[in-house]
């Protein structure tokens, strides 16, 4: 139990410094893990075989497509026609048009593309786009939490609450705690949040560091002759509405619905096979599978009821409230030097067994984690901040002051909205 400990804590540590990849760190941990016999091979890979890898390959490759063939400059195409507006109605715009793909589509992808062309409106409405695409940013995580598959972090924790004997998140269970994250969000940033913004003078779109994020364009100069066809696009976007539906009603698994839109995408022609290639987050694919091999090693060697008690004992004379807002902010403060992901795997397993120890519904607990690794908004770590930080000339203290803010409104919502419609 000592050695796992350590380790997820080395783990952690070279995670908030970079020494390696986080995938490169993660591969070491399980190869450590095997080799002191606490977790066996099979173990270490079981995070791998679970069907959530299946669904974040195929929404990487439904996003790739839909990004190829320019379906989301569509969407958004009727604001190039805008000759003024107030700021503040444009910010709402922005973040509910971003908040809603969001909760569809990876968000990094997502602000990856809205960044030009929000640059562009803001030098054409003659407004400050330091005013603009932080709140964009913010809002692409918040629409995350609308869906399961709005971020990877919902589907790996809803995987790894089916493996401890508990239901799957539904894919529009965390919409009741969600959209008023997402509407609150929107209110604070035309309001108060509006107030705090810089007035920075904007960086040339030249400067933008986008190159983790090809467009289409670089995707189609480096790969065959398919050329991006937006009527492709559009009916890949119909069918991907389709295959929600058909998930959602449990007429067949979501999963499967999302595997076959990706390869009716993919036969159908309408992505070439290298950009399809780099739509597809392998690291991330790494990270999440090799992270839940922690979940299980924690409780092989009985870390994770070690963790359970320190914490339920520390906390419990604050009652069911205060032990879930423990956990709550554990989570946010992990995610600062761990994916999103990674910190919900590594919170979980404690989280539930405090649950199991106290004889409550875990329920409450997991969503509750789950949903607070996704508005952690207090640095500009998180790979939708990253992208947005340079262009819009940001220092780290606009995102502690604004972005700490906004996380603090939406833990209070997570803590007294959740234990309402999942009981204790």
């Amino acid at each position: 139990m000592v050695f796992v400990l350590i380790l997820l804590l080395l783990v952690i540590v070279a995670f908030s410094f970079e020494w390696l990849s986080p995938e490169i760190v993660v591969i070491i941990a399980l190869c450590l893990l095997v080799f002191s016999g606490i977790i066996t091979s099979n173990e270490a890979f079981q995070g791998f075989g679970n069907d959530f890898i299946i669904m974040l390959v195929s929404i990487f490759i439904i996003g790739g497509v839909l990004k190829y063939n320019g379906v989301i400059e569509y969407i958004i195409s009727p604001f190039n026609k805008l000759k003024s507006i107030n700021e503040s109605l444009l910010i709402a715009i922005i973040m509910i048009i971003t908040g809603v793909l969001s909760a569809f589509m990876n968000n990094t992808a997502i602000v990856s593309i809205f960044i030009s062309p929000v640059i562009i409106l803001a030098r054409k409405l003659n407004i400050r786009s330091s005013k603009l695409l932080m709140p964009m940013a913010f809002a692409s995580l918040m629409g995350g939490t609308c869906t399961l598959i709005g971020t990877s972090t919902n589907v790996a924790g809803s995987s790894y609450i089916v493996s401890k004997g508990l239901q799957p998140i539904g894919m529009f269970e965390l919409l009741p705690i969600g959209l008023p994250i997402l509407l609150l969000g929107i209110i604070f940033m035309i309001t108060i949040g509006k107030k705090m913004l810089p007035n920075n003078i904007e960086v040339a779109l030249s400067n933008i560091d986008i190159k983790n994020f090809d467009n289409a364009e670089d995707s189609n100069s480096l790969t065959s002759h398919i050329k991006p066809n937006l009527k492709k696009g559009l009916y890949i976007f119909l069918l991907f509405i389709v295959a929600i539906l058909i998930g959602s009603l449990k007429i067949i698994p979501i999963s499967i619905s999302f595997m076959i839109t990706a390869l009716i995408a993919y036969l159908s022609k309408s992505i070439p096979e290298m950009a399809l290639r780099k739509s597809i987050d392998w690291r991330l694919l790494i990270l999440i599978g090799g992270m839940s091999a922690f979940g299980i090693a924690l409780t092989n060697t009985g870390g994770d009821k070690f963790l359970a008690e320190k914490i339920t004992e520390l906390l419990l004379p604050f009652g069911n409230y205060g032990l879930m807002a423990g956990f709550m902010i554990i989570t946010v403060l992990l995610t600062q030097p761990m994916s999103n992901a990674a910190s919900v795997l590594v919170v979980l397993p404690i989280a539930l067994q405090s649950a199991a120890e106290l004889g409550i519904n875990p329920r409450p607990f997991a969503v509750a984690v789950i949903i607070s690794a996704s508005i952690s908004m207090i640095a500009p770590f998180e790979p939708a901040s990253l992208l947005v930080f340079k262009p819009g000339k940001y220092k780290i203290l606009d995102f502690i002051k604004i972005g700490g803010a906004l996380t603090f409104l939406a833990l209070i919502i997570i803590l007294f909205a959740v234990p309402l419609i999942w009981k204790f």
